[in-house]
């Protein structure tokens, strides 16, 4: 993907669905709304065409939403892409698969093509198409699925995990295909907009801190399947 950067916006350059840009001249553009100022625009060349990529100012303080009561700890995990404190399982996307198979096969006939060819290059094109499908597709199943949790609850609680480190192990390709850090990123603006409250906790002192008192009763081996709290 390559991108052309304008930081330079001209005066008066917004009318009703158009843009001035310093080098490209008018843009069409979606109607922007009252009270935002325009900082920096940027122009993307994708698989799906020519995107118009905004950076707007508001100035304004940003509601803060406190803790409400009713909680819920989401959990992120391969077998399971959410797992409610409540007792809910998200299971995997499967319709992907499909997609899958279509950009493997793809990738096979590419193999034996030459470079520098158009029909090497109409490939390149239906490959980069499917990427962008299965991206877009995957967005907007997270979009319907994080207000079914945001009704539940008035709280909620997510790990804090470095999703990078999980790109990095032998399910690279489990983890990233699921899209777990769009998810959580999601899961925050959607939140914020239905005022719940939304807070990272840490992944490693879970099952290590009694929270009624504040005891930390240390690490567990893995032949500990079960541990009583109330000794303390």
């Amino acid at each position: 993907m390559r991108f052309y950067k304008d930081s330079q916006i001209l005066k008066n350059c917004v009318e009703v669905n158009q843009i001035k840009l310093s080098q490209l001249g008018w843009v069409k553009s979606r109607n922007i709304q009252g009270g935002f100022e325009l900082r920096q625009a940027r122009i993307l060349r994708g698989a799906s065409g020519y995107l118009v990529m905004f950076s707007m100012q508001l100035k304004g303080n940003i509601p803060y939403v406190p803790f409400h009561w009713h909680p819920l700890e989401i959990s992120l995990s391969l077998d399971k892409f959410f797992a409610i404190s409540d007792g809910e399982f998200v299971d995997r996307p499967r319709f992907l698969n499909q997609l899958h198979r279509k950009i493997k096969l793809l990738q096979l006939r590419l193999r034996n093509k030459q470079t520098g060819y158009n029909n090497s290059y109409k490939l390149y094109q239906k490959i980069a198409q499917l990427y962008r499908r299965i991206s877009d597709t995957r967005k907007n199943w997270h979009f319907k699925l994080v207000p079914h949790f945001c009704d539940q609850a008035q709280s909620a609680f997510i790990e804090n995990i470095d999703f990078r480190s999980w790109g990095r192990r032998i399910l690279s390709k489990d983890s990233l295909e699921d899209g777990f850090k769009r998810a959580v990123t999601i899961l925050k603006l959607v939140a914020w907009k239905r005022y719940v409250f939304i807070a990272e906790i840490d992944k490693n002192l879970i099952s290590q801190i009694y929270i009624n008192y504040g005891f930390h009763t240390g690490k567990k081996t893995f032949d500990v399947r079960k541990h009583n709290c109330f000794e303390y």
